[in-house]
């Protein structure tokens, strides 16, 4: 008798299977059938996306409903969390074109401002979140971020709370986390690791994008901070019935991602193309000359 041959993938977003390209989350595949991912921890199995919507008005009303994400807070605050959201699938054909994405995004606010429920609700895209349940904290230790980060691929991987510590070997311990975050995804490069033996270990590359909620902002130098986006929520800023009403609905934002990234698949390539072509071009109207 024949063994049975089974593939297991362990990252999320694009791979080709059988020739064709397909995106990768906790629960199969988008563009591909009979699909295994394990994403080795029980936080990370959250990034599941559902099947996608057949009929017109249902993919409609769940487009619709993520735009909605704008009127949760003021739109300095809401745009660039839902700008980050889409964009994250895109880190592929802009790295094609030699213009990834390097950046991370910090939700700065004082306990209270929602912080933390409003980067669940906007992770909610590519699947079941909470701010209660978000996939990284600064808990973990700088290895297990680096290795999430990695496995989470062309999707959005979100840090929770940095804050103020009273112990000076906590609050270095925290600063060094940040900054190795911050230049992850900022250089888009992996910390250099020896085995026993002298050979060079695996280098795990951050290939997604980054929300980090914190009650401040690091300080860690000019070079750090020119590769933050950073957002200062306020209490407040978060309207609270709207937010409700989104929670009760969040279902549809993955829903909504899930047709967005089938209408990508066969457009890829394209996509890579036409950034290579103009993007160039944009980033000199964007630019006054001083900027870092």
């Amino acid at each position: 008798e024949r063994c049975k041959r089974e593939t297991i993938f362990t990252h999320t977003g694009w791979r080709k299977i059988g020739g064709s390209l397909a995106y990768l989350h906790g629960g199969g595949a988008i563009g591909a059938a009979a699909v295994t991912v394990d994403l080795e921890e029980a936080k990370l199995t959250r990034y599941s996306l559902p099947v996608i919507a057949v009929a017109s008005e249902s993919r409609r009303a769940a487009a619709l409903t993520s735009l909605e994400c704008l009127q949760l807070a003021p739109e300095e605050i809401t745009l660039p969390l839902l700008a980050t959201v889409y964009l994250s699938p895109l880190c592929e054909p802009m790295r094609q074109a030699g213009c990834e994405p390097s950046f991370l995004l910090w939700l700065s606010g004082m306990t209270g401002a929602r912080k933390s429920t409003l980067a669940g609700l906007f992770l909610s895209h590519y699947g079941q979140f909470t701010g209660k349940d978000l996939p990284g904290s600064f808990k973990d230790t700088e290895n297990t971020l680096e290795r999430k980060a990695f496995l989470l691929k062309f999707t959005v991987f979100c840090v929770d709370d940095y804050h103020p510590v009273g112990s000076p070997q906590e609050k270095r311990r925290m600063e060094k986390t940040a900054h190795g975050i911050i230049r992850g995804y900022g250089d888009r490069v992996g910390r250099g690791r020896m085995n026993a033996d002298t050979s060079l270990k695996e280098s795990f590359v951050p290939r997604g994008l980054c929300i980090v909620t914190g009650e401040d902002v690091p300080n860690l130098g000019q070079s750090a901070t020119a590769r933050l986006l950073t957002l200062d929520l306020k209490r407040g800023d978060v309207d609270l019935n709207k937010l409700s009403a989104m929670q009760a609905k969040s279902y549809l934002l993955s829903e909504c991602m899930a047709g967005y990234i089938d209408w990508l698949r066969p457009r890829i390539s394209t996509i890579a193309a036409n950034t290579k072509e103009i993007f160039p071009g944009l980033r000199q109207q964007a630019a006054t000359g001083v900027e870092h």
